[in-house]
């Protein structure tokens, strides 16, 4: 994802405001700024794919209940950084997938597919 126009200023409680109202595009929280995201190329797209799909069966293999999350789940680095990465791994019980939940808390891998832009 590429980052565009300048950043807005806010908590990251009114982020996640935004963030539930915001359907057409997505937003990172670095340090109490907020960038607006927008997508990427196509092989952008299936490279991001394929390191979910690699990762997710690498750890069915290996009988690890870990989830593994594509650029749609808004991932916590810490308590001022969320972002979506291309891909994200959580081991903890805590990030198990519910319908209400629309973070992934505790990370064991983040995967981001670098471009040309």
């Amino acid at each position: 994802m590429i980052a565009q126009r300048e950043p807005q200023r806010m908590t990251v409680d009114e982020w996640r405001e935004l963030e539930r109202h915001s359907h057409d595009i997505k937003h990172e929280y670095i340090d109490g700024q907020v960038y607006d995201m927008s997508g990427g190329s196509l092989t952008h797209a299936r490279i991001g794919f394929n390191a979910c799909a690699t990762l997710e069966n690498a750890l069915l293999r290996a009988s690890k209940g870990c989830y593994v999350y594509n650029s749609d789940a808004a991932t916590r680095l810490s308590s001022r950084r969320y972002t979506y990465p291309d891909a994200s791994v959580s081991c903890d019980e805590r990030d198990q997938p519910t319908p209400d939940k629309t973070e992934v808390l505790f990370p064991y891998v983040i995967v981001e597919v670098l471009s040309d832009s």
